[in-house]
């Protein structure tokens, strides 16, 4: 059996346009199938969903396995905003046992939101960022496994604003939970960009 990634548009709310790749992914289902990623990742509504449509589709449940080791707070980067109650965690500290313990069969990851500490932009954390994608790119590929990126999702600034909780640019500090007021068009958005220009590199893109 095979796992169209296609079909699965409409339960993660793909843009339209769905995958970034000029034909459709098909990946195989059989076996192991990870997921790396930060909170949103590990409250797993969306491994759910996938779980339960390919159940309704009459996938055998026996023939896969979908195993989220999403990490709330994790990024790519290894950086932390000043203010934070602990180091965030970083993907690069545990992607090597990961890999060697799950031996995946097909890799999905969705890293950003956290890796721009939310601040305003900074190149320094874009490269930063684009350095740790970078390297899981090369290590899942070292480890034989597919992988599908995913952008990070787009971030609704709306709901903080209500509880005061969004910093224009000249703030004095920013944060988790004083967050650049700017952050989805001005570091989320290059971000999704860059992460789609990567889809020669891997399996497929989603964007979110």
């Amino acid at each position: 059996p095979f796992l169209a990634v296609g079909l699965l548009t409409p339960l993660i709310s793909l843009t339209p346009s769905g995958i970034a790749q000029d034909a459709p992914i098909s990946a195989p289902l059989e076996g192991k199938v990870l997921f790396l990623g930060d909170s949103i990742t590990h409250a797993g509504h969306t491994i759910s969903m996938i779980e339960a449509t390919l159940l309704a589709q009459g996938l055998d449940p026996g023939s896969f396995e979908l195993i989220n080791l999403g990490l709330p707070s994790e990024g790519v980067t290894g950086l932390t905003e000043p203010g934070h109650p602990f180091p965030r965690p970083n993907l690069h500290e545990r992607l090597d046992r990961a890999l060697a313990e799950v031996k995946p069969d097909l890799v999905f990851a969705c890293y950003g939101m956290n890796d721009g500490i939310y601040h305003p932009f900074s190149e320094e954390r874009f490269a930063a960022y684009k350095a740790g994608i970078n390297t899981l790119i090369e290590k899942v590929a070292a480890s034989g496994a597919p992988l599908i990126l995913m952008t990070p999702p787009a971030f609704d600034p709306e709901p903080l604003r209500t509880k005061g909780q969004l910093r224009p640019a000249d703030a004095a500090k920013f944060g988790w939970i004083e967050i650049y007021e700017n952050y989805d068009s001005e570091v989320i958005a290059p971000y999704a960009t860059w992460i789609l220009e990567q889809k020669d590199r891997v399996l497929g893109v989603i964007d979110l």
